[in-house]
């Protein structure tokens, strides 16, 4: 399914991992600008592609992990494509609740009964065994990408999607997927599964009151995980993920004691 052959030697990419922006924010000033950096990316890709009104950030951003591909501009590094991933325990850290129903149904979930019913079912049967798990969210990217680089852009990204969940042993992931872009199908290669209603029956695609009536899949990984073929397609983006950047609490602490 990777069909992009352009080495990625060519760019200077760089992942760029900022875990809970919360805990560092007010401390780090490269946090600071590449969260206002990151901000803007996500502004220009979703002003461009839904009408106005739909908002690209909220709170969720400030506790969140956003994973990165970013490309080295000279002394700064430029984020290309994100997206979050949010938690359970840090949902629960921060008392708010896990997003995804608010995230696209808004003040009208009450419209979509089989969906809410279905996510909360989804839920439940995790907490009940102790299982973490996480809500995938926000994938944009930067707008003025020439077609090779766009195109690549989106490949390594979905082996970033890999990598970030295989390597923390997140492997329940929940996501809303725009199938208006074809992400779905791609998604079904990955190893995910289309969420079925409560009676075990298949929910068609919903158009999200949020998002102004964009179709929408409720889409979910569980363990054991990923498809073999699309994890084994991933180790062409190795390199690119194990030479990432991590920021959070714990790298900024280790930064200040080296710096006294």
């Amino acid at each position: 399914m990777f069909k992009q052959q352009n080495d990625q030697g060519k760019y200077k990419f760089k992942v760029v991992v900022v875990e809970c922006p919360y805990d560092i924010y007010t401390e780090d000033s490269f946090t600071r600008n590449f969260m206002t950096d990151l901000f803007k990316l996500k502004f220009e890709g979703y002003m461009k592609h839904y009408p106005y009104g739909i908002m690209p950030v909220s709170d969720y951003d400030f506790m969140a992990t956003h994973v990165c591909l970013c490309i080295e501009e000279g002394n700064k590094i430029v984020p290309l494509a994100a997206f979050k991933s949010i938690s359970n325990e840090i949902c629960k850290k921060f008392r708010a609740p896990f997003p995804v129903i608010s995230h696209k149904f808004g003040m009208y979930k009450e419209n979509f009964k089989d969906y809410v019913d279905a996510i909360t079912q989804w839920q439940n049967n995790l907490e009940a065994k102790s299982k973490k798990y996480a809500y995938n969210a926000s994938w944009t990217m930067r707008t003025d990408l020439d077609k090779e680089l766009r195109n690549l852009c989106r490949e390594i990204s979905q082996s970033l999607f890999f990598y970030h969940y295989h390597d923390q042993d997140l492997l329940n992931v929940i996501n809303s997927t725009a199938c208006s872009h074809g992400v779905n199908t791609f998604q079904e290669y990955m190893g995910l599964k289309y969420l079925k209603s409560v009676r075990g029956e298949f929910m068609e695609p919903f158009k999200s009151p949020v998002f102004f009536e964009e179709p929408f899949a409720i889409m979910y990984l569980e363990e054991p995980g990923f498809s073999e073929l699309f994890a084994k397609e991933c180790q062409k983006y190795k390199s690119v993920w194990e030479n990432r950047l991590i920021i959070n609490k714990a790298s900024l602490a280790s930064t200040q004691k080296k710096a006294a």
